[in-house]
């Protein structure tokens, strides 16, 4: 299905109408309901395993992933799931027309989302390699350009390029498409599948779910940097100073004898013991390493002689991208600073330890092991 070289012109043959139909209609209900039903229902089980599949590795991944995995699967999960919905419903009404055999390496729907998810792939589906590279290389350095200011409307646009290039292989496709199959050109499709659920309906649909995802991606950007502060309440008891944001789904349990401290940006501030814990939550749509790699260059800024380390720390039983650093109070006493960060759905949660040297080791493991979140 995915193979680059160019196909032969297949002579105009008449279209052989399937014994049995499928009802595009629930094709493309069997799509919405997991991306995959709707082609197996179809009897497309090549295209169903690789929806499915690449859907579940998608799902896991944003579930559990970060850095650029997280942002590819955040992409990839909504394109799949409009790309799966369209495709099982086209796909059937092409099996009833006996169509599906003259789409191999010219499946219009396929060329789109190549090029939606790769920023030119779907060029090299049609063999046009020279575009797809060319393609990949503008699209890369403007997205760049648009995204470099948080903002929502530049971020949108920059998204828009990648829907662009989608539209303009779709035409080649469908236009190739026509030329080496001649007998598709007079709606012969339709013909085949009078009544039932329209194609027009199925498109706006498809096109107000893109709409949707655009101005929710470029809403993130625009939030890019900003605290959750509000939601959470502290209790005392006998297992120590609890702290739970219900709201966020975020808890953590410091010792009995600590106290919690007023702050601007923090979840919960709390310290105890010369030591000093903050909880930041706040949105991002950075990759974790290049956020964690700015908050370092911050401190540095702070204290440019402090010395650098990178623990291997867990929080909640997963890896965090972690720095520590070691330098001079304003009154001379040696501190260290350990910074935990961890991606947490579209926002970076981010714990701060600070306390003085010998650190407060045993005290900083047992909260970290209650976060949850």
């Amino acid at each position: 299905m995915f193979n680059l070289t160019d196909y032969p012109t297949l002579p105009p043959l008449e279209l052989t109408l399937p014994a049995t139909r499928r009802s595009p209609a629930l094709a493309f209900t069997l799509s919405l309901l997991f991306p995959g039903l709707g082609h197996l229902y179809v009897g497309l089980r090549r295209n169903a395993a690789w929806i499915a599949c690449t859907q579940t590795i998608a799902l896991l991944v944003a579930c559990t992933g970060s850095g650029t995995l997280f942002y590819q699967a955040m992409l990839i999960l909504p394109s799949l799931y409009c790309f799966a919905a369209a495709d099982a419903y086209f796909g059937a009404r092409e099996w009833n027309a006996g169509a599906t055999g003259r789409m191999t390496g010219n499946n219009p729907r396929i060329a789109a989302v190549l090029n939606l998810l790769t920023k030119g792939f779907g060029y090299f589906y049609l063999g046009d390699r020279t575009k797809g590279i060319v393609c990949f290389l503008i699209v890369s350095v403007l997205q760049g350009i648009l995204a470099a200011p948080t903002n929502m409307l530049l971020y949108a646009l920059s998204l828009t390029l990648q829907i662009g290039i989608a539209v303009d292989v779709y035409r080649a496709a469908r236009h190739r498409l026509y030329e080496i199959n001649p007998e598709l050109k007079d709606d012969t499709v339709g013909d085949a599948n009078p009544g039932g659920l329209p194609p027009t309906v199925v498109t706006a649909a498809m096109l107000l779910l893109a709409t949707t995802v655009i101005i929710s991606y470029g809403s993130l950007y625009a939030l890019n940097g900003k605290f959750i502060t509000k939601g959470g309440q502290v209790e005392r008891g006998p297992e120590g100073l609890k702290y739970t944001n219900s709201r966020e789904n975020i808890s953590l349990t410091a010792p009995v004898d600590w106290d919690t401290r007023p702050s601007n940006h923090a979840l919960v501030f709390i310290t105890g013991d010369g030591c000093s814990v903050i909880l930041l939550d706040q949105y991002s749509p950075a990759e974790l390493s290049g956020f964690s790699h700015a908050s370092l260059m911050e401190i540095l800024k702070q204290h440019p002689d402090g010395a650098m380390s990178f623990p291997t720390r867990l929080l909640n039983g997963r890896n965090t991208s972690s720095f520590e650093v070691k330098f001079a109070s304003k009154a001379g006493d040696p501190l260290i600073q350990t910074f935990l960060q961890v991606r947490h759905g579209v926002k970076i949660l981010s714990l701060i330890e600070t306390s003085r040297i010998p650190a407060c080791t045993s005290q900083f493991d047992t909260i970290e092991k209650s976060i949850r979140f």
